[in-house]
């Protein structure tokens, strides 16, 4: 299906009070014009379980790098000229709904970019939200089969990702981007590239394809090596027998991943400049993912994830790169009225005592000292989820409970001494806490950081 014929069909089918208004109620039907300058643009789709957000963005950033028009729809930011949505804000998940996505299209229709970035979660591929998507790359970061074992069984949850790379129909000539990463191992990766009939552009890093067996010249791209410190981190690339040496300030290695699935896209789709890559590369920010403060010789880092951020942190203070580990996190409630039905079914309220406790058993291995607090208690008492938390800890690791998430951070930045590092979990980059049943408050975790360092005057901004 081509793009101007979708945008046709969501119009049509959508109520009046679902369509977003872009333009006057005169875009419709589209000129000859307006289709063609829809059906020239290149959908980039980036799925996966991790890493799929902080790619989207090193395209995005590159291709803007280069000169071209390109709109990024992801869960750090949207980055859409032609939209009303500030790109510095959290976009949560950016393919809601239909009415998004035709929102979505018609922005790109009064801008008219050359590309479309987007995340592509699993939840908007289980709701058919991108089937009738032509995408010109369909990506694949990587399968972690226990992503989403809370909300659904590792089957259903790999299943529904590998659908993305099945159903292809709508595509014209699309490539397949896959990476041999993750728990895809060699039998599932032969599997993937009989997925569809479309071209594939295949990664890995030298280490993963030697311990799956898989031979490195059948790869199109793959990590050579990573040297990696709290600093910053230099990597080489093999993409199609060329070697690539590029520094980033990012400093966890996981990010090489991020960085060879980006440049296997910009290599199949033909316009990767390794001069270019660097330039974007060095000093790339993605919010609320691995995004550093930095301080009078103390770091702040905010992220998604509790792991794997806290083992790499944990080698760098055996180099002795960082002396203390404060880690400020939480665990999400239950009972929001807005949320999915998925995070109020009883398979998700029976394994969450399971999965708190697992990551405070995680957390005792890394951290030296833990502050908890609220993360979207949503209609649990924050108090009774923190003393959850607390117990689990027991005496295996100091800690303290701050139930006010801005005191906590506040609290942690203080008493942070030269040499502390500060791991700041959970939010990432969102800017709604869920603090009740229908209440949200607006508070977005790196802007509590900036404030609390400048109103203690250190500098380092």
């Amino acid at each position: 299906m081509k793009i101007s014929e979708l945008v046709t069909e969501l119009y049509n089918n959508l109520s009046d009070d679902k369509r977003p208004f872009i333009r006057s109620d005169g875009i419709f039907p589209l000129t000859q014009e307006d289709a063609d300058s829809l059906d020239e643009i290149k959908i980039i789709g980036i799925a996966g379980s991790r890493g799929k957000t902080t790619t989207a963005l090193m395209v995005h950033k590159y291709l803007k790098a280069k000169g071209h028009k390109s709109m990024l729809y992801c869960s750090a930011k949207i980055d859409s000229p032609a939209s009303n949505i500030d790109p510095n804000e959290a976009s949560e998940t950016p393919l809601l709904n239909l009415a998004i996505l035709l929102k979505l299209l018609l922005e790109a229709l009064e801008y008219k970019p050359k590309y479309i970035v987007l995340e592509v979660h699993e939840s908007a591929i289980q709701r058919g939200i991108v089937k009738d998507l032509p995408f010109s790359i369909r990506a694949l970061t990587n399968i972690y089969k226990d992503h989403h074992i809370d909300q659904e069984s590792s089957s259903d949850y790999v299943k529904t990702i590998k659908s993305f790379f099945k159903d292809v129909s709508a595509d014209g000539d699309s490539i397949s981007v896959l990476g041999l990463m993750g728990d895809i191992n060699k039998t599932n990766f032969q599997e993937l590239l009989k997925i569809n009939d479309k071209e594939k552009f295949t990664y890995s890093s030298q280490y993963t394809a030697e311990q799956k067996d898989v031979p490195i010249n059948k790869l199109d791209a793959y990590l050579y090596f990573c040297e990696h410190s709290v600093w910053n981190m230099l990597t080489k690339f093999i993409v199609k027998g060329n070697d690539y040496v590029f520094e980033t300030e990012l400093l966890m290695p996981f990010n090489a991943f991020n960085m060879t699935c980006a440049i296997s896209i910009l290599e199949a789709l033909d316009i990767f400049c390794p001069e270019k890559f660097q330039d974007i590369i060095f000093d790339i920010i993605s919010p609320g993912r691995e995004e550093m403060f930095r301080f009078n010789n103390r770091m702040v880092m905010l992220d998604v994830y509790l792991g794997p951020a806290l083992e790499i942190l944990s080698e760098y203070k055996q180099r002795g790169e960082i002396d203390r580990i404060t880690v400020v996190t939480g665990a999400s409630g239950t009972g929001f009225l807005g949320w999915d039905d998925i995070f109020s079914s009883s398979t998700y309220i029976t394994e969450r005592g399971k999965f708190r406790k697992r990551a405070m058993d995680y957390l005792k291995n890394y951290a030296d000292y833990v502050i908890l607090t609220t993360l979207d208690n949503a209609n649990e008492d924050p108090l009774t989820i923190c003393q959850e938390l607390q117990g689990y800890l027991g005496d295996s690791v100091e800690s303290e409970i701050i139930v006010n998430r801005k005191e906590a951070i506040k609290t942690a930045i203080l008493h942070a001494k030269r040499g502390d590092f500060i791991f700041i979990p959970g939010r990432g980059n969102r800017n709604v806490l869920v603090e009740g049943a229908t209440e949200v408050t607006l508070l977005k975790d790196s802007d509590v950081i900036k404030e609390v360092i400048e109103e203690l005057k250190l500098g380092g901004f």
